[in-house]
């Protein structure tokens, strides 16, 4: 039970001091970089966005330094022949190991329920700031987006303001099963409603192209669920409930494709909770693998994070490749069966 808590107490503040080091790092980083390059804004309001930012960017860190913090443990055990007493008074590194997966559940816990009850709004109300005073209210001001609101029907528009939800140069184009251009529905102005989920066009017209036939339209109402659902997206930084809902009951009016992304970034922002496990175990099982060689050890302990970037970026690439929102797992898949390859080889030691 001794070793239980001071081995944990070990561990938990090595991270916990990387972490805040890390916080107030980044945070000063951002605070010279917006007096820079921000003309318009005051240091009071720089130092009010900050003072959102810093809960949220603690969480944020929390991965990288359960890494670090595992390597400076293994550091500071090594320098008070501490490995050494372990192996004198019989306790495995199985025993050790075990602790690691309890300290890494605990964070992994602890980091996801921080990220998604604790400071989401604190990041909402961040992010909000920043595109109001710093960016001129960019999310609340739409410009030249295209949306594809099913497999063979897409939308643009040139501007429109989701504080008002009026905006101008709408067009809806229709394709045919052979993928030509069946019909064109275009307007100078039109107003969106977000309780309805449609877009009211009071004066345009639509081209039927094979007929050469026009439409004039007046006060025309368009239901587009499919199109409110992305803008909701592009509006706001989502909850995890938010993106649940739309993952689970909006799947039949997004495309296939604009799908894949939502479910890639909703099993994303579930998953990387898992990395507060998986750096501190495989670290310690690479130091443990490699524990009678004098060097490889301590260049091996830090390889876990760079793999992880590597896979995470391959990853990114796979999902522009195949469009599945499912290829997110892969890189937790990868580390996992590393861990579970390296700890079976110890365990034959």
């Amino acid at each position: 039970m001794i070793l239980v808590r001071y081995f944990l107490k070990r561990l938990f503040t090595n991270i916990f001091f990387i972490n805040v080091g890390l916080t107030l790092l980044f945070n000063l980083i951002e605070f010279f970089e917006k007096m820079v390059r921000v003309k318009h804004a005051s240091a009071t309001m720089i130092f009010y966005f900050i003072t959102l930012s810093i809960a949220p960017s603690f969480f944020y860190n929390l991965p990288i330094s359960s890494w670090l913090g595992s390597c400076m443990t293994l550091a500071q055990m090594h320098q008070q022949n501490e490995w050494e007493l372990l192996k004198l008074l019989n306790i495995k590194s199985k025993k050790i190991l075990k602790l690691v997966l309890i300290a890494g559940a605990t964070l992994a816990i602890f980091n996801f329920l921080g990220k998604e009850f604790l400071t989401n709004n604190l990041e909402t109300a961040a992010e909000k700031f920043k595109h109001e005073k710093f960016k001129q209210d960019r999310k609340k001001k739409l410009f030249n987006k295209w949306f594809a609101l099913n497999e063979k029907t897409f939308s643009h528009f040139r501007y429109l303001d989701l504080r008002q939800n009026k905006g101008n140069g709408f067009s809806l184009i229709e394709l045919s099963p052979k993928f030509e251009v069946k019909k064109i529905t275009s307007a100078q102005d039109f107003i969106v409603n977000p309780d309805t989920k449609t877009i009211f066009i009071p004066s345009g017209k639509s081209i039927h192209t094979k007929t050469k036939n026009q439409e004039i339209l007046e006060n025309k109402e368009i239901k587009l669920p499919s199109f409110f659902t992305q803008i909701k997206i592009q509006g706001e930084f989502p909850s995890l409930q938010q993106m649940f809902h739309v993952v689970t009951l909006d799947k039949n009016i997004l495309p296939k494709h604009v799908y894949n992304q939502l479910l890639y970034i909703f099993l994303s922002r579930i998953l990387i909770s898992l990395l507060l496990i998986i750096y501190p175990l495989l670290t310690f099982l690479l130091f443990f693998f490699f524990t009678y060689h004098r060097y490889y050890r301590w260049i091996l302990i830090f390889l876990p994070y760079p793999i992880a970037i590597f896979l995470f970026t391959s990853t990114d690439s796979l999902m522009q490749i195949f469009q599945n929102g499912f290829v997110s797992i892969i890189p937790y898949m990868g580390l996992f069966f590393a861990i579970i390859a390296l700890y079976n080889s110890i365990r034959k030691q």
